[in-house]
């Protein structure tokens, strides 16, 4: 199977999963994580750094917590942005002026190495033209 990027709320659930959260929400991304297999899972340096602040400002994880998360968001393989992914983001900024950053630096990496995006937030990709899972 091909990489697919995850973008944070995916990523956030499948962890909260492992924190006891249970609903079909979550299971229907876990067993589509599962199925997808951890190592064709990739994130983006956004979603890295939105991810690392999530687990920062959230309450619900212990000292004792922090750190698995933690490990296991460094550990997952991260895409960086290079100048053609930043030229492209400012294409796709400039075309669709009320885009999310985040959501557009995500979109622009995904384009660039045509590797779709696992979400939950379709309407905002679809909007920049993103290929999706």
């Amino acid at each position: 199977m091909k990489k697919i990027i995850c973008d944070t709320g995916i990523i956030s659930r499948y962890i909260a999963r492992d924190m006891g959260v249970r609903d079909k929400q979550i299971e229907k991304i876990v067993a589509t994580i599962e199925n997808i297999g951890l190592t064709n899972i990739v994130i983006t340096i956004v979603n890295k750094i939105e991810l690392l602040n999530w687990i920062s400002s959230n309450p619900h994880f212990t000292k004792t917590e922090r750190p698995i998360v933690v490990k296991f968001i460094k550990d997952l393989t991260v895409i960086h942005i290079n100048e053609p992914i930043s030229k492209l983001t400012e294409v796709l900024s400039i075309k669709n002026i009320n885009s999310k950053p985040a959501d557009t630096f995500i979109s622009a990496i995904a384009k660039y190495h045509k590797i779709p995006i696992y979400t939950l937030n379709t309407k905002d990709f679809e909007i920049l033209k993103a290929p999706l899972f």
